[in-house]
């Protein structure tokens, strides 16, 4: 027995040595891909420091580029004026083999600038201006010292200097935008004309500015009046707004349009002319001749031009932004606190807060549309909507307008349009007893408030939304929120049977955008914030 017990021992004693040995060759092998991981974690270390720091080094390479006296001087010659004919202001020498979209060569900035100067002396023969429409303005242009010739409207000519549009049909997307675009507005039929923002002169009968274009300077329908407008033009300081909206002919379906417009109209009502520009335009050549690049993030936006100064301003898509991406811009103003503030550590150019704003001569309290009790506008994106979730099935009356809206998105009965126009959104919100608004999930995590509360605030509705940190602060506690099923269902129920306190609660909204949200705030915050980096070019023009 005794025998037996040794020999079941010593077995035992010999699975444990086996295990033993197993064990340690294992350690070994797990010492050596330890060892192995290690070297690689060095090598990739070692990489990623290398392309940070030639990262580092394309930075300050690219803001001595911006810096460097030859070119801001060339910049500060060119900004003395614009360039009327195609192509735009001179530019930064590039890296020899760069690559950049062209449509036509501009023109060198003094043949530019002796032209202006001789237009402002009186000689205007060497300015080319064509006339598109009523041919009764070319007897009266040649007579003040023009070189007007009439333009055939089916063979538009890109190598004008100005073009000059007599008739309110032929302004339009269609027109060449490299030369300086007028509208001779002489009487009422201009009125209303949804493409007048492309114009960069409006000339009008004083009686009639109110009517078209109160934003610009007055600039009379008189020949004689035209070599000072477009002296003042060019000298001024000027602004090109680059929005997501794909071309304009599909401007009115696009936000991004509405949006860009609103900050034309703050611009041009400052003195700054400004032209807008969706993405089939983002790298057309007389983009170029701006002063001032303002590009509004969207799915994309066109790399900073380095002779222009270049703000973004974040009102969305927080994915898409990055330390590399915001590095080639002088100012990154952000629609969010909480992501500015996440972002300033990582730039070191200036990032601040800027929030969405709201265009009150669009978004203003009159009645007149479908009086609904909720009333939630927004295209669906083919993917569920947090608050109409939350609310649905509901006893009220709930009117949804918006594309894609999908039978197993919503109830089918409860869409009652594919789209607001624009012009009558104000009337639909303020017509509602409570506008709903969400939130994408990433803009919310990131603190980006919804354009659509500023809007409907501005057009005097009770606005009830999904939650995002600081939506307190910027409507003065005007905007109520909710968080959860019940909770929307116990505010719904609470409001709507209280006029009074929403009215309260719309009066408070409606006073944060009045004082604080309008997009004039914004340009003026954002003409704060580039007039010091404009000033570095303007020493270098009397140098």
């Amino acid at each position: 027995m005794t025998g037996e017990t040794d020999d079941g021992a010593a077995r035992e004693l010999g699975r444990y040595k086996a295990e033993l040995l197993r064990l340690r060759a294992a350690a070994g092998d797990l010492r050596a891909e330890h060892t192995r991981t290690q070297r690689e974690l060095e090598r990739a270390q070692e990489a990623v420091a290398r392309l940070e720091a030639e990262l580092e080094a394309s930075q300050e390479a690219y803001r001595r580029l911006r810096t460097r006296r030859g070119v801001r001087l060339a910049l500060g010659s060119a900004r003395v004026a614009a360039s009327i004919k195609g192509g735009g202001r001179v530019r930064a020498p590039e890296p020899q083999g760069a690559v950049r979209a062209v449509s036509s060569p501009a023109p060198p900035t003094s043949a530019v600038r002796q032209r202006l100067a001789a237009a402002a002396a009186g000689d205007r023969s060497l300015i080319s201006l064509g006339v598109l429409g009523e041919q009764a303005a070319v007897a009266a242009l040649r007579a003040a010292g023009w070189s007007a010739a009439a333009v055939n409207p089916r063979e538009p000519r890109h190598d004008l200097d100005v073009l000059l549009v007599t008739d309110p049909a032929l302004l339009g997307p269609d027109l060449p935008r490299g030369p300086a675009i007028v509208a001779w507005a002489a009487d009422r039929s201009w009125r209303a004309h949804p493409w007048l923002g492309l114009a960069d002169l409006v000339m009008t009968p004083a009686e009639l500015r109110a009517q078209l274009d109160a934003h610009r300077p007055a600039v009379p329908v008189d020949a004689g009046a035209l070599g000072g407008a477009l002296r003042d033009w060019a000298a001024a300081v000027q602004f090109a707004v680059f929005i997501g909206t794909p071309d304009w002919g599909q401007a009115d379906r696009w936000g991004d349009t509405f949006f860009g417009r609103a900050i034309q109209r703050a611009l041009l009502g400052r003195g700054h002319p400004t032209r807008v520009y969706p993405r089939d335009e983002h790298l057309a050549d007389h983009a170029g001749r701006a002063d001032v690049a303002l590009h509004v993030l969207g799915l994309s936006v066109p790399p900073p031009r380095p002779e222009q100064v270049n703000v973004l301003w974040v009102i969305s898509h927080p994915e898409l932004v990055t330390p590399q991406r915001c590095a080639a811009y002088d100012v990154v103003g952000v629609a969010s606190r909480r992501f500015a503030a996440a972002l300033t550590p990582r730039l070191d150019i200036p990032v601040v807060d800027l929030p969405q704003a709201t265009d009150l001569e669009q978004f203003r309290p009159e009645r007149g549309g479908p009086p609904h009790e909720l009333l939630f506008v927004g295209n669906s994106r083919r993917a569920r909507r947090t608050i109409v979730d939350d609310l649905t099935p509901t006893p009220h009356d709930l009117a949804v307008y918006g594309a894609e809206w999908t039978a197993d998105l919503v109830e089918p009965g409860l869409v009652r349009g594919e789209a607001v126009p624009n012009a009558e959104l104000h009337r639909h919100y303020a017509a509602a007893a409570i506008v709903l608004n969400d939130h994408w999930p990433d803009m919310a995590r990131q603190g980006f408030v919804s354009n659509r509360i500023y809007d409907a605030s501005a057009a005097g509705a009770f606005v009830l939304s999904d939650h995002v940190d600081g939506i307190d602060q910027l409507f003065d506690g005007g905007v109520v929120t909710y968080r959860g099923r019940a909770d929307l269902a116990a505010k719904v129920e609470r409001f709507l049977t209280d006029p009074a306190l929403r009215a309260a609660h719309a009066e408070r909204a409606r006073g944060a955008v009045l004082a604080r949200h309008t997009f004039g705030h914004r340009v003026d915050r954002i003409l704060e914030l580039v007039d010091p980096v404009l000033a570095e070019a303007r020493p270098a023009a009397g140098a």
